[in-house]
């Protein structure tokens, strides 16, 4: 099986991590194509690594499992899309862990811490308690605000599954030695998409530059399953002191409770002997309670007869409202009569002042025709040569004038 990565070592870390592609061209320059006559080891963990071969073939290079018979073989090891997380993972500098703590329940905890990452390896070895020796892939040291750092100490180890969860001996062996593990899921938008075969040293450098990029950006987050939570001698006596401040405020609380039970307890007292009192003057309230119903009923019964008396005068105030509305309406009609007539004598007046004009003009016309027939009498009198003596036409005129 080819892969595309090896190890100078058997127990070497990242640092010690050779690729097919650095390999060949080391060939190619100091060699002239021949074996370098290293012995490279597997990405199995530290301890279980086999030895494998640097091939050459068909344009291509990679690593190949040596078989007793020297011909190539072999199975397992770590994938190359867990080895480039696990890289891209030791050159974050600064993240946002999301923790999902265990629970009974199904309302699991969970706590987003951010944290400054001040050192990281990969294959940190852990030694437990039986003497046997446990590889994890990341190991963290971190700085940050939460209470989580005082409670892990400030480090954190942790375990990429890429195809398989940590199993539960791990995980037993691991909570023994009381150390923070928390195991991170592979996203989809990590995976790496090239196999062994295709892949290039650039095209894995890019790959971890776009996960540090993610993860180290303001919407990044690493999703963490807490295998392991312990808790550190000065986070617990931080715990303690926090608890005993605790204890000192509920004793505060209880003496105040207990002064004002007492209190209350003298006020219910209180509270008894005036029911006692009001229960011997129970019997002169219930009497004057039922005067005071005899006087309600006797006050219950007057306003009924009001209340009827009070519906005749309604009555009867309806029936002089319509009387009143009958004589308003009589009385109307005679002032529209009385318009009426005071309208017939202005016309009345209005003729008869017409009349009166009339009649002067009438006068004045018949004074003329009497002046116009004095005149024609006069000329007839001149004509036919009637003297009159004595008289003068001027006293004639006056005479006829005056009359």
């Amino acid at each position: 099986m080819a892969k595309s990565f090896a190890y100078t070592s058997q127990l070497g870390g990242l640092a010690e991590k050779v690729t097919a592609n650095q390999i060949e061209r080391r060939r190619r320059d100091e060699f002239h194509g021949e074996p370098t006559g290293q012995i490279f080891y597997s990405s199995h963990t530290p301890g279980n690594r086999k030895q494998v071969k640097h091939v050459m073939k068909g344009g291509k290079s990679y690593f190949s499992y040596i078989n007793n018979d020297g011909s190539g073989g072999g199975v397992g090891g770590e994938s190359l899309n867990h080895q480039l997380f696990k890289e891209a993972l030791i050159s974050v500098e600064h993240a946002c862990l999301h923790l999902i703590f265990n629970s009974s329940t199904r309302a699991r905890r969970q706590e987003n811490v951010s944290v400054t990452i001040t050192h990281a390896e990969s294959e940190k070895k852990l030694v437990t308690k039986c003497g046997r020796d446990r590889f994890v892939d990341v190991y963290l040291r971190f700085e940050t605000e939460s209470n989580i750092g005082l409670k892990w100490e400030q480090e954190l180890y942790l375990e990429v599954c890429s195809t398989h969860a940590v199993d539960a001996e791990k995980q037993t062996d691991l909570r023994a030695l009381s150390v923070p593990v928390v195991e991170v899921e592979i996203p989809d938008i990590f995976v790496y998409k090239c196999s062994d075969e295709n892949t290039t040293d650039e095209r894995e450098a890019a790959h971890k530059a776009f996960i540090k990029k993610v993860l180290e950006g303001d919407t990044g987050f690493l999703r963490c399953r807490v295998l392991s939570d312990p808790s550190s001698k000065p986070y617990l006596e931080k715990l303690v002191v926090l608890q005993q401040t605790t204890i000192s405020e509920l004793r505060l609380k209880n003496t105040e409770l207990q002064g004002k039970c007492a209190e209350v307890s003298s006020r219910l007292e209180a509270t008894e002997s005036a029911f006692e009192v009001a229960e011997t003057k129970g019997d002169s309230v219930l009497e004057k309670l039922g005067r005071l119903t005899e006087a309600h009923s006797v006050t219950s019964r007057q306003l009924a007869l009001v209340k009827n008396e009070f519906v005749q005068v309604e009555i009867r105030n309806g029936e002089l409202q319509g009387e009143i509305e009958n004589l308003t309406d009589a009385l109307s009609k005679k002032i529209d009569e009385q318009k009426n007539t005071q309208g017939v004598l202005n016309k009345l007046k209005i003729t008869f002042a017409a009349l009166s004009t009339k009649k002067q003009d009438y006068l004045i016309q018949i004074r003329w025709l009497w002046m116009g027939m004095i005149a024609s009498w006069i000329v007839a009198s001149v004509s036919t040569g009637l003297l009159v003596s004595g008289v003068k036409i001027s006293s004639l005129f006056k005479g006829l004038l005056g009359s």
